[in-house]
């Protein structure tokens, strides 16, 4: 292999590994973190067609999935404790995670001059993001919906949802992790099985995690061409929605204030974290990103 198909191997594990963190934290996208690292446009045409080039396909992401394996594996064990125990601090990490990635989003929406549609766009995605947020806050992160749709199960079920509804929630969040700005643990947290889902990978729960991941992959594969014709054909509609998710979005994870001197400290050693973060990614995105 290259010195260049070696940088290639290695930059694609690097981009695996902040995907599986989009999965895991509350917030962050995916498809976002694709868009800064370069690699959206493949993910999107291989998800639209898996089975052309099929042996391309694999290679590709092999090294993604390699990538992907370990921060999930790390990140599941790191945010449960962070969430248990340090909710707040672990929100402003995420906020200004997210936030970091303005200027690079911005950047975007300026390839083309502003139109009616470019602001339309960007309010609507505005509404749909801070709508997300608000049914989350509606529905207690879920609980009450979670309540309903097993109404007739025993109270001490309530907390484990039914497997084809898991199934449901999966194919969901496979077609939001497609859509630049949305987040799908978001998405997990209003159908009330984001805690559940984050338990049944600690305790390596295969039948659960098995799937909700091939539903998952369906929910890809089946929006993806959506989202491939948009960004084809109105690619500077597309990045105004991605920004206006972005912003959408720390504003629906904003938490309360810190009620302490030791959380208020521990708050903005997150936020200074969670902006060099930013920074060190936008970084290997310009200096390590090559054609494959």
């Amino acid at each position: 292999m290259t010195q260049g198909g070696l940088k290639g191997f290695f930059y694609k594990i690097l981009c695996g590994f902040l995907l599986g963190l989009s999965i895991v934290a509350p917030g962050i996208s995916g498809s976002v973190i694709a868009v800064m690292t370069g690699i959206y446009d493949e993910l999107i045409s291989i998800t639209a067609n898996p089975f052309h080039n099929l042996k391309k396909n694999i290679l590709y992401l092999i090294p993604m999935g390699i990538g992907a394996l370990i921060s999930g594996v790390l990140f599941i064990i790191v945010f449960k404790y962070l969430f248990d125990n340090y909710p707040t601090p672990t929100y402003f990490l995420f906020i200004a995670l997210v936030a970091g990635m303005f200027p690079a989003l911005y950047r975007k929406t300026k390839t083309d001059n502003f139109r009616s549609r470019h602001g339309v766009s960007f309010a609507v995605a505005i509404v749909l993001s801070l709508g997300l947020a608000l049914m989350n806050q509606l529905f207690d992160n879920g609980t009450l919906l979670n309540q309903l749709l097993n109404r007739t199960v025993p109270e001490a079920a309530l907390n484990t949802p039914a497997l084809p509804f898991l199934c449901l929630s999966g194919l969901i969040a496979g077609m939001v992790s497609i859509i630049p700005g949305m987040s799908v643990s978001i998405v997990l947290m209003v159908l009330g099985v984001y805690t559940y889902l984050m338990t049944a990978a600690t305790e390596l729960n295969v039948i659960v995690i098995g799937a909700v991941g091939c539903s998952f992959l369906i929910g890809m594969v089946l929006f993806s061409k959506v989202v491939k014709y948009v960004f084809d054909h109105h690619s500077a509609v597309g990045y105004y929605a991605v920004f206006g998710f972005m912003i959408g979005s720390v504003v629906g994870i904003f938490p309360a204030l810190p009620t302490s001197g030791g959380q208020w400290l521990l708050s903005i050693g997150m936020l200074v974290i969670g902006g060099l973060l930013s920074v060190l990614l936008s970084y290997a995105g310009k200096k390590l990103n090559v054609e494959t």
